[in-house]
């Protein structure tokens, strides 16, 4: 892939991943769920610290796509601070710098997408302090 390719995939994983978090900031979790399907690969992976509830991996667009839609409504405070990207031999990185509230905790996380072409093949959440997450799932 030449440079200029390179740049054009870069500016559009970037604006992509924009676009999915708006569509979360408004809660709108059937949307949400169409940009899963329409993005993400048949065989993307989605990770999530397992010590919380819903935390594992999934794979697949439609079981993700289906995770998000649940999400979009139990996520509250969601800001997208900032977002980087990096490209790599293979594809993009863009890394999303949140904060959020979740079970009436609030913690920052990255998210880490990797796209490979115009799909996202995976998406990694690292939570800033599981440990309240998960206390705060408990009460």
């Amino acid at each position: 892939m030449s440079t200029i390719e390179n740049n054009a995939v870069d500016t559009t994983a970037v604006a992509r991943v924009r676009e999915f978090y708006d569509l979360l900031v408004q809660g709108r979790g059937d949307d949400v769920a169409t940009f899963v399907e329409a993005n993400f690969a048949d065989d993307a992976t989605l990770s999530r610290p397992e010590s919380l509830p819903g935390g594992g991996s999934l794979t697949g667009a439609k079981g993700i796509a289906k995770f998000m839609r649940a999400a979009a409504s139990g996520v509250a405070g969601l800001t997208l601070r900032s977002v980087h990207q990096s490209p790599s031999s293979n594809g993009v990185s863009v890394f999303a710098d949140v904060a959020l509230n979740l079970g009436g905790a609030s913690t920052t996380a990255i998210e880490w997408w990797t796209f490979t072409g115009e799909r996202v093949t995976s998406l990694r959440a690292y939570y800033w302090d599981t440990a309240a997450l998960l206390s705060a799932a408990k009460r």
